[in-house]
């Protein structure tokens, strides 16, 4: 099975390379949107970086500058395949719904809302038909080497040059020899709970893209739970599957993400059964980041309300 794993990792390391290469050679071009400013975030690995995060975060910063923000996404797993959205829908993925039930943004499922003035790419790292004016790419671990599926990276490390800036996520976790940016992603907290208010019988339900971060974060914030329940990024759960696990733990409150309490209540649990832990960054440990991103959209903006023609 390694060996095929190998091979297959090979294979998967040529062809993005390939494809890199015909970018940069002009036979493949990215679609330029000159009217707005459009900011990449993405990541070389597979899920569990931090980009849903980053990316409410960001629409939150520049909201609260008075500019309209629209989000790009190609809705993994999705219903949806196309079309603009103004507010959460059973035909977007979790992720999606997050990001519209936190933010004022207007979210295009491969389409840029045309309305917006600032255009947040979500997962844009590998989305090279799209032009990015500003592209972060947020990285766990650079320790990884091997191309899917016999590692986790989604292409070689070496193409971090793309991107204007790095940013390391997991400085809690990795100890990273690095002058790039860090931004902490293992503080966090259980919403409407002091931590000495937790009940002692939790266990934990979600469906992340990296399990082993969720359960460092709650270890790291001193959250203790009697058993931890995965399931894959972006599954629905199935009642039959909960049920069995509730048959198990009788009693016990169950401990979630964000974006995984909405299907947990579509179940049927009612809210009083159910915890949510948010993860808690600070964009101050990116400032100097956010400085470059003001200046250039100043260049592009003469001023929020008269834009350059």
């Amino acid at each position: 099975m390694k060996i095929v794993k190998t091979l297959l990792s090979h294979l998967w390391f040529f062809t993005s390379e390939i494809r890199n290469l015909l970018y940069e050679k002009g036979f493949f071009q990215s679609k330029s949107y000159p009217n707005q400013f459009v900011i990449g975030i993405g990541n070389l690995e597979i899920s569990g970086t931090g980009k849903t995060t980053l990316t409410i975060e960001l629409a939150k910063y520049f909201e609260s500058q008075n500019y309209k923000i629209g989000i790009f996404t190609s809705n993994y797993k999705g219903k949806a395949k196309k079309g603009i959205f103004k507010k959460v829908s059973s035909n977007l993925n979790d992720e999606s719904n997050l990001i519209l039930s936190q933010t004022n943004a207007v979210l295009g499922v491969k389409e840029v809302p045309q309305e917006a003035e600032i255009i947040l790419v979500d997962d844009s790292f590998q989305k090279r038909y799209l032009h990015k004016d500003f592209e972060i790419c947020l990285v766990a671990n650079l320790k990884e080497k091997f191309c899917l599926p016999l590692g986790k990276l989604r292409e070689p490390t070496k193409n971090l040059i793309r991107a204007s800036e790095v940013i390391f996520t997991k400085s809690a976790f990795f100890e990273t020899i690095t002058e790039n940016p860090k931004l902490d992603f293992s503080k966090g907290f259980v919403i409407d709970f002091d931590k000495r208010d937790l009940p002692q019988n939790l266990i934990s339900i979600s469906a992340t893209g990296n399990f082993n971060w969720f359960r460092k974060c709650l270890e790291f914030n001193s959250i203790k739970t009697k058993n931890d329940f995965h399931f894959r990024d972006h599954s629905d759960f199935k009642k039959g599957e909960i049920d069995k696990i509730f048959s198990n733990y009788p009693n016990h409150f169950i401990l979630t993400t964000e974006k995984d309490f909405p299907k947990l209540l579509n179940l049927g649990i009612t809210k009083d059964r159910i915890l949510i832990f948010k993860i808690k960054i600070n964009l101050e440990e990116i400032q100097p980041i956010l400085k470059k991103l003001e200046l250039l959209l100043e260049r592009k903006y003469l001023n929020k309300y008269n834009k350059i023609e």
